[in-house]
């Protein structure tokens, strides 16, 4: 009898997640800037979401200059019952001269069907300034408590870390 359980618990749980498999499905696109300054380093990721690829090809970059890449990286999470991965190959790249410069199409092949992205332009103005990236913990250390003392305290006070001293009058008696 236990046996017949397993068997039904392992086709109920088998069932169960073939649902969530099937029910996303896979993407593959390219994120990159649509303009750029001349002679500036830049980001192009190229990212598969829910699915294994393999097979990365890689398009055409030309009119750009390749620094770093491909830079790959992955990730897996399961969260209230929903899983998702996600695969991403990143380049490092740098324009050559000005102008509208054209990024083809890269690809992966998903369960034997590949996959691709679509074409991207990219505008390489003189004179245009990325915007900065802000970092997370620019916010944490530059807070004033962080490095500094409270404000209620000046040099010339006491330290109210160390223990007080007692202000008690000691009396001495003679016999």
């Amino acid at each position: 009898m236990t046996v017949m359980k397993r068997i039904y618990f392992t086709l109920f749980l088998g069932i169960i997640f073939s649902f969530n498999v099937s029910a996303q499905e896979a993407t593959f696109n390219i994120m990159a800037p649509d303009t750029v300054p001349p002679n500036e380093i830049f980001e192009i990721t190229f990212v598969l979401k829910n699915a294994k690829g393999s097979d990365f090809d890689a398009p055409d970059f030309n009119g750009f200059y390749v620094v770093s890449g491909p830079n790959m990286s992955s990730s897996y999470s399961f969260m209230n019952g929903q899983s998702s991965q996600e695969l991403s190959y990143t380049f490092l790249v740098k324009a050559k001269e000005t102008g509208t410069k054209t990024i083809g199409q890269s690809s992966i092949v998903v369960n034997e069907k590949r996959l691709k992205t679509d074409w991207t332009k990219i505008a390489v103005i003189e004179g245009f300034k990325m915007p900065k990236k802000k970092d997370p913990f620019d916010d944490f250390f530059n807070r004033r408590d962080f490095f500094d003392m409270p404000e209620s305290i000046s040099p010339k006070e006491e330290n109210p870390y160390q223990k007080k001293k007692s202000k008690k009058k000691k009396k001495t008696y003679r016999i």
